[in-house]
């Protein structure tokens, strides 16, 4: 079946007129399930948000994505404040998380909450800046690059939002 060419179809050309519009738009695909909402995105950037361990998916590069933006997750104790470390890649524990503690709440974010470290796992995995966690005689260099470790500096190298396509999901 071919359809009509619809710049020619005088029907919807006499609509476009009555709309006013001179322009011809285009359409982009929009499903709250999946992409975030401008609220989502304004929380990921201030406070985070509430997740689960199945919300969470690895990109290609081993970083995480919620929905279509690229996070670091981190959980809250008992009081609801950041606790232990925070992850920004698909280690062994977000694994966990994904695939057997599906329902354990998380928060994502943008920015790592203050004071919290990052996983040295995380960063073994995407073998950050050359860090290597197994090596003993890299210890000294992989403890200075935790040391220094910036998440800002990371974000620019592994950008936020949108995820690109070419960063599609491993699942």
């Amino acid at each position: 079946m071919k359809l009509p060419d619809f710049l020619q179809f005088d029907p919807f050309n006499q609509l476009r007129q009555q709309m006013g519009a001179e322009e011809l738009g285009d359409f982009v695909f929009f499903d709250p399930k999946r992409h975030l909402t401008g609220l989502e995105l304004l929380a990921l950037g201030k406070t985070g948000l509430p997740a689960r361990g199945e919300d969470l998916r690895p990109l290609g590069d081993y970083t995480l994505a919620y929905k279509n933006a690229r996070v670091l997750s981190f959980r809250l104790n008992a009081e609801g404040k950041p606790a232990g470390v925070y992850h920004l890649a698909d280690c062994l524990k977000v694994q966990q998380w994904a695939n057997v503690d599906k329902s354990i709440e998380l928060q994502v974010a943008f920015e790592p909450p203050q004071g919290m470290k990052v996983c040295q796992d995380c960063l073994h995995r995407l073998r950050y800046q050359g860090f290597d966690g197994a090596r003993s005689r890299h210890q000294d260099y992989s403890k200075r690059i935790v040391q220094a470790f910036d998440s800002q500096g990371f974000f620019e190298k592994y950008p936020h939002y949108p995820i690109e396509e070419s960063q599609a999901p491993i699942f």
